[in-house]
């Protein structure tokens, strides 16, 4: 398995570098990257605890969760059907998923975009997968939002050992600066009762 990143040498502008690490076995790694600037010397560092599943175990796994951050105007342009219109940040923003999920910084009254793919679902006779996902979001431990446990649709999924999905959500302008919690409750409704459950979490902040 190989993990990527992306190493930017300008963060006011678009140019970017991306390398990987191989990662050989599953397990919890703390992956940690320094960037040195030329011109003053300076030093900065970020580090991340990041988990690799053992999809061999064929268990219902749910990945990490990518952040996009859009305006209600790009949502729209998204909702399109346009061919050539595939990515928010091709639009007024520089910004890009990579970013935003890097930065984990959003603005009320703005539209935070989540996508995560979801492995090793159960198939029936038909070969068609069975699932339904629940978006809750939390702030100091307390929910402030808990979605309906609603189906997932399936149709056009080129591989179904690896569904993707993603959702939007609306950040209103009631709502506080400060710390969340994004999780995603995902249940295969086709396997057994102590294998139906995977999710994941990420947190983002409000500003």
């Amino acid at each position: 398995m190989l993990l990527d990143f992306q190493s930017t040498e300008n963060l006011c502008t678009s140019s970017a570098e991306w390398f990987s690490f191989p990662v050989k076995k599953p397990g919890a790694y703390q992956y940690r990257v320094a960037i040195r600037d030329s011109a003053s010397g300076k030093v900065g560092s970020a580090s991340q605890f990041i988990e690799i599943p053992n999809l061999k175990k064929n268990y219902l796994t749910v990945s990490s969760i990518v952040l996009e951050n859009l305006t209600v105007a790009q949502l729209e342009k998204l909702s399109d059907n346009s061919p050539a219109r595939t990515n928010a940040a091709e639009d007024d923003s520089p910004r890009s998923s990579v970013n935003d999920t890097s930065l984990r910084q959003f603005k009320r009254g703005t539209i935070l975009r989540y996508g995560y793919q979801i492995y090793n679902a159960k198939r029936d006779a038909s070969q068609k997968s069975n699932l339904s996902a629940q978006v809750k979001i939390f702030r100091d431990g307390k929910p402030v939002l808990e979605g309906k446990n609603a189906p997932l649709e399936l149709s056009g999924q080129a591989d179904l050992q690896r569904i993707k999905a993603a959702g939007a959500l609306s950040l209103g302008n009631e709502m506080q600066a400060g710390d969340y919690i994004l999780q995603i409750v995902v249940t295969d409704n086709l396997a057994k009762k102590k294998r139906q459950i995977a999710t994941q979490f990420v947190q983002f902040e409000i500003r």
